[in-house]
């Protein structure tokens, strides 16, 4: 643990306040890291998007995967010994909230829903990525698209338009659209910033709606550079409230010229 930097206790658990000043740790070297605290990130992006607790999705090289962040939390957080040591001393299945998940929370320092899989999971079975790909989302079949390219690529803004005086609308969120072969698809994602150009070669998942939409799985979304190096375009934080009032209309001459 970092003891240069701010700390800041969670559910028993201290670490830095800042999740970029963390210590994050790869169990089993597939590029996936993990805070103590359940914090996890690829490729120096944060995973946000849980498919259902405990599972977050990844982008994969044929799909998107799921994640158990717990079991990856035990495995990089937890020695084989720590782990024995748990099982012996908690009961089978005990809830992450339980006074004795807690109390090996301080002992250890470690994610009380670690803790708890720990106890329900064999050694042989604490496994962090499934072996096989999501095959619906959202109720409907993933589809999928392997080095392609696309076209007219635009970005148009969803929420209410903010002038520059007031924030502006740099990580506000927008409709992204492009074509492939004559359809078009689109997803939504923070700020204009394109996240495929068009030399690059991508990869993506996306699903048909029953109105005939194309939508673009974001997490999915694998691009190439015209070298062939794998790169992430775009911003790809998550925005979890919407603005929901329209700005007032400008009351100073600088905010009318914004």
């Amino acid at each position: 643990m970092k003891e240069d930097v701010q700390q800041q206790t969670f559910d028993g658990v201290r670490d830095a306040k800042k999740k970029d000043e963390r210590e994050y740790r790869d169990p089993q070297d597939i590029g996936i890291e993990v805070a103590r605290g359940g914090k996890m990130r690829m490729a120096g992006e944060y995973v946000e998007d849980y498919d259902k607790f405990p599972h977050m999705i990844i982008p994969g090289d044929d799909g998107l995967y799921r994640a158990h962040v717990p079991a990856a939390v035990a495995l990089a957080w937890t020695t084989p010994e720590e782990r024995a040591q748990i099982r012996e001393r908690l009961p089978e299945g005990a809830h992450h909230s339980s006074d004795e998940v807690m109390a090996m929370v301080a002992e250890l320092n470690v994610w009380k829903h670690a803790i708890a899989e720990i106890t329900r999971t064999d050694e042989d079975s604490l496994t962090v990525v499934d072996d096989i790909p999501v095959t619906s989302w959202a109720g409907k079949d993933v589809r999928r698209h392997e080095g392609v390219t696309v076209e007219d690529y635009k970005a148009y803004l969803y929420e209410p338009y903010r002038p520059p005086s007031k924030g502006g609308n740099t990580t506000a969120l927008h409709i992204h659209r492009f074509t492939l072969e004559g359809k078009q698809y689109s997803f939504f994602a923070r700020g204009s910033k394109k996240w495929i150009f068009k030399s690059d070669e991508a990869s993506f998942d996306y699903i048909v709606t029953e109105e005939g939409y194309h939508n673009v799985i974001p997490t999915s979304v694998v691009t190439k550079d015209a070298k062939g190096k794998v790169i992430q375009r775009g911003n790809r934080t998550r925005k979890k409230t919407l603005r929901t009032a329209q700005t007032r209309p400008p009351g100073s001459r600088r905010e009318q010229r914004d």
